[in-house]
């Protein structure tokens, strides 16, 4: 039965074809192919950015198989290529002028049957033309100018306008913006600004977004900017990373740079700045981890290791991996000199879990199955403990330990060994899920974070002694640490070593950024910014108020000042605020506006709150009531009645006399006793509010 479909099936279409018979079929006007654009969308604005157009079409529906898809775009056709269920085209920019452009997609099967479907877009080099702010930029005040051109937007219906989280805080004319901005609100903060022209009658809208660093602490000062995310930082010396993934050094003092590495496959995982060499690890596609040494502008593989499972300092390296110049590559314990180049095998007796840390003073310290070892000046010896070194420094060892629960922390020292406070808040209902990892070793100190109701705090170990020095209400972690002792916290904090670090935290700066210690000068890093910090903190003793109290009208405004003690405190900002704002509020620089009638207190504050002024601000009601009104009012009537503002005096007026007065209550009624007065005689009545303010007047003629 097989071979018999089988001869059919090559057979006859041999015979239809000897009888002059045709299987194909002919153009149909029948519309039997569907397909969407997906890109570009309609009216979609196409910038220089973009480089290319990206032409995308999603999964084409048809009755027989698609021979090819082309798009027509200003009498030029390219060919779509099929991919992963789509058809897909670039179109270089440079092939197409500026204006508004429509493309042609057109989809063909096999037998000649076609569909098209157009879509319209703009092709705008530069939509948005913005001179300040600049992208990135670090700005060390919160007063900017915002200034920008749209171009092929102008129209009666366009318009231009800047906004922060959804807040617009900038608004143009058209399609031009030249507005200065107040961005107190936003100090201390990375934010995007989003730049958004639209045109209403044509249907275009485009946004472009800048982002931008505001912080007005006198403690910091912009020393240099790099196009890219800053590695490391170290004398002078800047490592960063570009979005193309290349790695560069550039001397801040010689203000020159060098390529360092560059593979768009691999990415970058961590480095290190040493004495003579640069050190990178990398992690490749298959996951494995390159370590490179680039030293004297050349770049070289040295082996390969896991990034928790090497250690640097001074011009050593250590690590648990392979060697390149090895051909088993087989998994050892390596110290390289990196002055010199010179590799040294440490132990052959190494797995993938052994720790590796080098010191200072150039000594490593390395686990295998029989132990730690230390290794100074070409001699291996054993040391008497038990656990991994995560840390040394002359005769000092820290020592973590593991146990069922968490690891344990000991500081091994001549006098004796000592366990450093644990980690964990056991008694709390949550804690991180992983070990204690910042610990840092400064001249024979210790500082280390511990975990205490939800909350991260600093100690410092320092001779046998351990002291917390953090009592802040929010987490408090480690930035940097000085020879000297002082502290740089991650949010920002000086704890200086004085006084055994009895002085109270100086908060320097709002801004995150990553902290460095040269000497006893510090820095700081943060999206491509070098910045200077300004440690030596003078605090403030005295704020004087310019007005101790003040007689403020509604609607009208009052300007404040202080004077500090001393006049060249590191802070001479103060923060406002009013005890009640919807009396008397008043802005980041101390002007006052009279809202309603009442009593508020404006308080101008030291930037760490300890330090205060004051003034009484008492707000003068100025809004007249609204006219009173009468009931109708007869010759027999002994009384008038009507609604006034609850609390007012109404005043009574008979033939234009005063004849006396009354109070409205609370729900606006009045009532005053008269003698019954003749057909026509003109009653009128006006409010006064406690404040004097009086009310138009009202006036009623007495009836039959």
């Amino acid at each position: 039965m097989y071979t018999k479909k089988l001869i059919l099936f090559f057979i006859l279409p041999l015979v239809i074809s000897f009888f002059g018979l045709s299987y194909s079929a002919e153009a149909s006007e029948q519309e039997n192919i569907h397909f969407n654009i997906t890109s570009p969308k309609e009216n979609q604005i196409i910038t220089q950015n973009d480089d290319t157009l990206n032409l995308d079409i999603l999964g084409i529906k048809s009755t027989f198989q698609i021979k090819q898809v082309t798009a027509t775009i200003d009498k030029h056709t390219t060919s779509l290529q099929f991919s992963n269920g789509n058809y897909l085209a670039k179109i270089p920019l440079s092939t197409l002028t500026e204006g508004a452009k429509k493309v042609k997609i057109t989809a063909t099967d096999v037998y000649g049957n076609s569909k098209s479907i157009s879509t319209n877009f703009q092709y705008i080099k530069q939509p948005i033309h913005i001179t300040s702010p600049i992208s990135n930029d670090f700005y060390n005040k919160t007063d900017i100018t915002i200034k920008a051109i749209a171009k092929n937007f102008a129209g009666p219906k366009a318009k231009f306008f800047v906004t922060v989280d959804g807040k617009t805080i900038a608004t143009g004319t058209k399609n031009s913006i030249n507005q200065k901005v107040d961005l107190s609100n936003y100090n201390g903060k990375a934010i995007t600004l989003k730049f958004t022209i639209k045109n209403t009658s044509t249907g275009l809208r485009y946004t472009e977004s800048h982002k931008i660093f505001v912080d007005d602490s006198p403690t910091i000062s912009s020393l240099t900017k790099v196009e890219g995310e800053i590695l490391g930082f170290k004398e002078g010396k800047l490592l960063y990373k570009t979005k193309q993934n290349e790695i560069w050094l550039k001397d801040t003092s010689k203000h020159t740079k060098h390529l360092v590495y560059k593979n768009s496959t691999n990415d970058y995982t961590k480095s290190y700045i040493a004495d003579s060499a640069i050190v990178i690890l990398t992690t490749a596609p298959n996951y494995e981890q390159n370590l490179y040494e680039y030293k004297n502008n050349v770049l070289q593989k040295i082996g390969t290791a896991p990034d928790k499972k090497l250690s640097t300092a001074g011009d050593i390296l250590i690590w648990n991996g392979t060697l390149e110049s090895e051909q088993d590559h087989s998994t050892n314990i390596y110290m390289r000199q990196l002055d010199t180049g010179k590799t040294t095998i440490l132990s052959a007796d190494s797995l993938w879990w052994n720790d590796v840390f080098v010191n200072p003073d150039g000594e490593a310290f390395f686990s295998t199955s029989n132990g730690i070892s230390k290794y100074s000046n070409g001699i291996i010896s054993e040391v008497p403990v038990t656990g991994s070194i995560t840390g040394a420094e002359g005769d000092l060892l820290l020592i973590t330990r593991g146990n069922l629960e968490h690891d344990e922390t000991f500081v091994k020292w001549p006098g004796g060994e000592t366990k450093l406070t644990a980690f964990w808040d056991t008694t709390a209902e949550f804690y991180p899920n992983y070990s204690r990892e910042v610990l840092l070793m400064k001249n024979g100190r210790i500082a280390f974070e511990t975990y205490k109701n939800e909350k991260f705090q600093i100690h410092i170990w320092e001779k046998g002694s351990e002291k917390q020095i953090s009592f802040l209400g929010d987490s408090t972690r480690i930035g940097a640490f000085a020879d000297n002792g002082d502290l740089l916290t991650k949010n920002s904090y000086l704890l200086k070593n004085e006084s055994a670090y009895s002085t109270k935290p100086v908060k320097l700066f709002t801004l995150p950024m990553n902290t460095y210690w040269e000497g006893t000068q510090a820095y700081g890093t943060f999206g491509g910014h070098l910045v200077k910090i300004k440690t030596d903190h003078i605090p403030v003793n005295e704020i004087k108020m310019s007005h101790k109290a003040v007689s403020l009208l509604e609607k009208k405004t009052k300007q404040l000042r202080t004077v500090m003690t001393p006049a060249n405190a590191t802070f001479t900002k103060v923060i406002w605020s009013s005890s009640n704002a919807k009396v008397a509020a008043v802005d980041s620089k101390g002007k006052v506006t009279g809202k309603v009638k009442g009593k508020a207190t404006i308080t101008a504050r030291s930037i760490d709150g300890s330090i205060k002024a004051s003034s009484a601000i008492t707000v003068v009601d100025v809004t007249p009531p609204a006219a009173p009104t009468i009931n109708n009012v007869t010759s027999k009537a002994k009384k008038i009645t009507g609604k006034a503002e609850p609390g007012s005096t109404v005043k009574v007026y008979i033939k234009g006399k005063y004849i006396g007065s009354t109070k409205a209550s609370a729900n606006k009624n009045f009532s005053f006793n008269i003698k019954p007065q003749k057909t026509g005689s003109i009653i009128k009545v006006i409010s006064v509010d406690s404040s004097k303010n009086k009310s138009k007047a009202k006036s009623i003629t007495v009836k039959k």
